[in-house]
């Protein structure tokens, strides 16, 4: 009965892990770079830059304006009080019949100089665009940097869980011996309860590694961008290993200034200050457009048989300065935002290159420890194998005590644990230097 269970055990450990699909790396990559809600919030940032660009050009184009007024009414006309009684004899009789009177004009103008109020803010909305693209790109990465990690956090799990079944079935299977050597009498029975209860162990670390893994892919569909509906197992993937990873931290942190979207972007976003800056101090200058115009006004017909048209037509042409000598200091606080602006920006421009500094650093010794780490937890994992054979053998023989079994097969598991998680820094510690050097 006891091996029966044994069997059930190990049938339905292998139908939870045998799952229908298997997600691999890329595809977890190309889910969250097409439908993570950050990837598209950046996407449409850009599109409203880049429309805003539109925007600011505008003011540089001509402007062009057709404008149209109809107007249906009678045109008595009122005597003033006090006109003699000659003139008032004169006024024609009321007449109830309305004229149609129509006034359509077509005008345009176009700015000749404000003296780099709307060049320089056009420039700067230019910047701001390009700067928006280089944040979508940004947030892509970090999406991708995400995602990488939430599967390899998954991967280490689905691995801790293999090595916790392996040990129940190695517990399980030494029960089987112990209960054999107790009932022939070779063992005491406190062998029998020592096993059971290392059993018991097992299988509490068996369902706490499952609900790990399962909390895992969790994070792993919220770094996808949403749930997904098919019950699937991660794949074994790993990053292999970048370009440079062992090169000297200089070199490195010259990369990463030279590739990292969000430090061009703080870079484009100093140069659209400077542009704003400029923009508000032509606000200190006069603004001179030339307008031309055309207008067709009158009567649309006379009264009369014919009914003819009785419209006509004016040109205009004109020069026009405004200049703004006193608005309350409004271009004096223009000015010194503007100003205020653009520290901002270098103060921010410096956060991110001493953040990548630090970051390049961390990954690259992340990825050296984790080198050195996994071949020690090889070593250690081959020697804790011997050793719970050894001692496997040395109680089948009958010269070693049950807590020397027990011992090794706890050193076996804790090795074997050691060596997931040394894999697991390495996979990490690349991902993280693949984001710092600005590479996708």
């Amino acid at each position: 009965m006891r091996i029966a269970g044994v069997l059930l055990v190990l049938v339905v450990g292998a139908s939870r892990m045998a799952r229908a699909d298997v997600l691999t790396l890329r595809e977890a990559e190309q889910r969250a770079a097409t439908a993570h809600p950050t990837v598209a919030l950046e996407r449409w940032g850009a599109a409203a830059a880049d429309a805003r660009v539109i925007e600011a050009r505008a003011a540089l184009l001509p402007q062009v304006a057709l404008s149209a007024n109809y107007h249906f009414a009678t045109a008595n006309r009122t005597i003033r009080i006090g006109t003699s009684a000659a003139l008032a004899a004169l006024r024609p009789p009321p007449n109830a019949s309305p004229w149609d009177y129509l006034t359509a004009g077509l005008t345009a103008t176009q700015l000749l100089t404000d003296f780099g109020q709307s060049t320089e803010a056009w420039r700067a909305t230019r910047l701001l665009a390009d700067s928006a693209a280089l944040d979508a790109r940004a947030a892509r990465q970090a999406v991708l940097l995400d995602v990488r990690l939430a599967f390899f956090a998954a991967r280490a799990r689905r691995e801790l869980v293999a090595v916790a079944r392996e040990d129940v079935e190695n517990q399980r299977r030494h029960l089987v011996e112990v209960e054999g050597f107790v009932n022939v009498r070779t063992r005491p029975p406190i062998d029998l309860v020592q096993a059971r209860a290392s059993v018991g162990a097992a299988d509490l670390r068996l369902i706490a590694a499952e609900n790990d893994y399962a909390l895992a892919r969790a994070d792993l569909e919220r770094a996808m961008g949403g749930p997904s509906t098919a019950d699937y197992d991660v794949a074994s993937d790993e990053l292999p290993p970048v370009d440079g990873e062992r090169a000297p931290a200089d070199a490195l942190a010259a990369e990463a200034a030279a590739g990292r979207p969000d430090l061009a972007s703080a870079r484009r976003q100093i140069e659209a200050e400077h542009r704003a800056l400029a923009s508000a101090r032509g606000a200190y200058a006069p603004a001179l457009h030339v307008a031309v115009g055309a207008t067709d006004a009158g009567p649309m017909f006379y009264p009369g048989p014919f009914e003819a048209r009785n419209l006509r037509w004016n040109y205009s042409a004109a020069l026009v300065l405004t200049w703004p000598l006193f608005e309350g200091r409004r271009t004096v606080g223009r000015v010194r935002e503007a100003e205020a602006m653009v520290g901002q920006a270098q103060a921010r421009s410096a956060l991110v290159d001493l953040g990548i500094r630090v970051e390049v650093e961390r990954a690259r010794r992340g990825v050296a420890a984790a080198h050195a780490a996994i071949a020690v937890a090889e070593t250690t994992l081959e020697n804790a194998r011997q050793r719970l054979r050894l001692a496997e053998g040395r109680y089948q023989a009958g010269v070693a005590a049950a807590l020397e079994v027990s011992d090794a097969q706890l050193m076996y598991v804790t090795s074997a644990a050691d060596q997931v998680r040394a894999r697991y820094d390495l996979s990490t510690a690349r991902a993280q230097l693949l984001h710092a050097l600005g590479r996708d």
